[in-house]
């Protein structure tokens, strides 16, 4: 086998970077999991810090901070154009109802627009006189 070949090399590279990205994608899958409870325990932190119950840097372990939150902090949903608070609502709905809320007023705003645009479209006439 002649190594200096040029699809030689072309194939060792591409196998390499298939092999290497295939890893990568295995190890992202199976860390996805352990990074989303890392961001939402980096939340209560946060959350924890604002509040004033903790500094940066606290040297408590992640156990403690934990039932600190759940001791201490109270999830709500609020509605901020109204500043109603939505005790029926869960907060881990939030995502889906800014989804729909969205959606929402995209609909609405492509409704206004065509109804802009067919008032537009009346406003001005040929006449043949």
């Amino acid at each position: 086998m002649n190594t200096s070949n040029n699809s030689y090399v072309l194939g060792f590279a591409i196998t390499v970077c298939v092999g290497v990205s295939a890893m990568l994608a295995l190890a992202a899958n199976s860390l996805r999991s352990t990074q989303e409870a890392a961001a939402e325990f980096d939340r209560q932190k946060n959350v924890m810090m604002a509040a004033g119950l903790l500094t940066a840097g606290d040297p408590r372990p992640r156990a403690e901070l934990e039932q600190l939150y759940q001791q201490r902090i109270r999830e709500v949903v609020v509605d901020t154009k109204t500043g109603q608070v939505l005790g029926d609502k869960a907060p881990k709905d939030v995502v889906a109802m800014n989804k729909a809320a969205v959606d929402d007023e995209k609909k609405l705003a492509a409704a206004e627009k065509r109804e802009a645009d067919k008032a537009a479209a009346t406003r001005f006439r040929s006449v043949a006189i």
